[in-house]
């Protein structure tokens, strides 16, 4: 094997020459705050965010180009307080102070029963982010890749079907 990968699952990958792509999943973005609520709290629209201390990632990161995207089209600048590519540090960061974040719904979500962080559905645009898997054109996936990637969009399936995060394909 000369060390290439056989595929990748990256965030909506840049068409280039020679790579295909096949959409995984598509994801809800949602607000992440300190707290600890009860129930679902009301959505946020995404023009508000402006007004929140946010940790964000850099901007070479997937998730701050949506975002960023998302205020161009809006008219307004959003400028994070802090900027931190990982998302571990970031729910810490969140979780222990009054700074707040926007994060894919299934991570979040998920922080929410380790840690004392609430999450709200952004809107007025709804935030989505596409994964998907990338391979090269001219060469086929190998077995073991194309079970894999089944296997990845059976779960997402199973997870959605069971009540878990926001996601569609």
């Amino acid at each position: 094997m000369a060390g290439d990968l056989d595929f990748a699952i990256v965030n909506s990958a840049r068409r280039r020459l020679g790579v295909a792509a096949q959409p995984l999943i598509n994801e809800e973005l949602v607000f992440v705050e300190r707290g600890r609520s009860k129930g679902i709290l009301p959505p946020i629209p995404f023009a508000r965010l402006k007004n929140h201390a946010l940790v964000l990632p850099s901007r070479r990161h997937g998730i701050r180009s949506i975002v960023d995207s998302a205020a161009e089209q809006l008219g307004i600048e959003i400028t994070p307080q802090v900027e931190v590519d990982a998302l571990s540090p970031t729910l810490r960061l969140v979780s222990e102070s009054a700074l707040t974040t926007v994060l894919p719904a299934i991570v979040a979500r998920k922080s929410t029963t380790e840690l004392p962080l609430q999450t709200r559905r952004i809107i007025e645009p709804t935030l989505k982010r596409q994964l998907v898997y990338v391979y090269r054109a001219q060469r086929p996936l190998s077995a073991l890749s194309l079970r894999s990637s089944t296997f990845s969009r059976r779960a997402q399936a199973r997870r959605r079907r069971a009540g878990g995060a926001q996601t569609d394909f």
